[in-house]
């Protein structure tokens, strides 16, 4: 997760294998969803 304004890693999610394809935050929580090609949930 990146801060494209300061031009810094935030965070480096270590939860899927290859690359992730989509990702959401949920609009009143403090909430990210992520997802990959990975055959398990």
């Amino acid at each position: 997760l990146w801060d494209l304004t300061a031009g810094k890693l935030l965070h480096d999610f270590k939860c899927h294998e290859g690359q992730i394809q989509c990702m959401d935050f949920h609009p009143h929580e403090f909430l990210l969803a992520t997802g990959g090609f990975q055959i398990y949930l």
